[in-house]
Protein backbone atom coordinates (compact mmCIF):
# COMPACT_ATOMS: atom_id res chain seq x y z
CA UNK A 1 0.00 0.00 0.00
CA UNK A 2 3.06 2.35 -0.03
CA UNK A 3 2.16 3.83 -3.27
CA UNK A 4 -1.63 3.90 -2.22
CA UNK A 5 -2.27 8.07 -1.35
CA UNK A 6 -5.87 7.67 0.20
CA UNK A 7 -8.13 5.02 0.18
CA UNK A 8 -12.00 5.73 -0.35
CA UNK A 9 -14.72 3.60 1.58
CA UNK A 10 -15.07 0.79 -1.30
CA UNK A 11 -11.75 0.51 -2.03
CA UNK A 12 -11.74 -0.03 1.84
CA UNK A 13 -14.50 -2.43 2.17
CA UNK A 14 -12.92 -4.46 -0.86
CA UNK A 15 -10.14 -4.87 1.64
CA UNK A 16 -12.12 -5.83 4.38
CA UNK A 17 -14.28 -8.25 2.28
CA UNK A 18 -10.89 -9.95 1.19
CA UNK A 19 -9.90 -10.62 4.94
CA UNK A 20 -12.85 -12.36 5.48
CA UNK A 21 -12.26 -14.39 2.54
CA UNK A 22 -9.01 -15.06 3.93
CA UNK A 23 -9.86 -15.55 7.20
CA UNK A 24 -12.71 -18.47 6.31
CA UNK A 25 -9.67 -20.30 4.43
CA UNK A 26 -7.46 -20.15 7.27
CA UNK A 27 -5.32 -17.98 6.01
CA UNK A 28 -3.36 -14.39 7.43
CA UNK A 29 -3.68 -11.21 5.33
CA UNK A 30 -0.63 -8.96 5.26
CA UNK A 31 -0.45 -5.16 4.80
CA UNK A 32 2.21 -3.57 4.08
CA UNK A 33 3.65 0.43 3.56
CA UNK A 34 0.20 1.77 4.58
CA UNK A 35 0.66 5.70 5.67
CA UNK A 36 -1.04 6.71 8.95
CA UNK A 37 -4.29 8.06 6.63
CA UNK A 38 -4.93 4.40 5.01
CA UNK A 39 -4.34 2.41 8.33
CA UNK A 40 -6.67 4.81 10.14
CA UNK A 41 -9.21 4.27 7.50
CA UNK A 42 -9.01 0.25 7.78
CA UNK A 43 -8.82 0.39 11.44
CA UNK A 44 -12.26 2.29 11.60
CA UNK A 45 -13.60 -0.38 9.56
CA UNK A 46 -12.32 -2.88 12.59
CA UNK A 47 -9.59 -4.42 10.27
CA UNK A 48 -6.94 -5.10 12.81
CA UNK A 49 -5.16 -7.68 14.35
CA UNK A 50 -6.01 -10.56 13.82
CA UNK A 51 -7.64 -9.93 10.87
CA UNK A 52 -5.26 -8.50 9.41
CA UNK A 53 -1.78 -8.09 10.06
CA UNK A 54 0.18 -4.39 9.26
CA UNK A 55 3.75 -4.13 8.59
CA UNK A 56 6.06 -2.38 7.16
CA UNK A 57 7.48 -3.89 3.96
CA UNK A 58 6.72 -6.57 1.70
CA UNK A 59 10.16 -8.36 2.86
CA UNK A 60 8.91 -8.23 6.62
CA UNK A 61 5.28 -9.35 5.61
CA UNK A 62 7.52 -12.40 4.23
CA UNK A 63 9.20 -13.18 7.17
CA UNK A 64 6.04 -13.39 9.52
CA UNK A 65 4.25 -15.74 6.60
CA UNK A 66 6.93 -18.15 6.85
CA UNK A 67 7.15 -17.81 10.65
CA UNK A 68 3.23 -18.18 10.58
CA UNK A 69 3.44 -21.70 8.22
CA UNK A 70 6.36 -23.13 10.10
CA UNK A 71 4.27 -22.94 13.25
CA UNK A 72 1.54 -24.53 11.77
CA UNK A 73 3.64 -27.49 10.26
CA UNK A 74 4.94 -28.19 13.28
Amino acid sequence: LAEVPFLDSSGAHSIELLSRRFAGKGGNLYLTGANPDIRRTLLALGLREPKVHYLPDIDTALAVAHGHLSCRNT
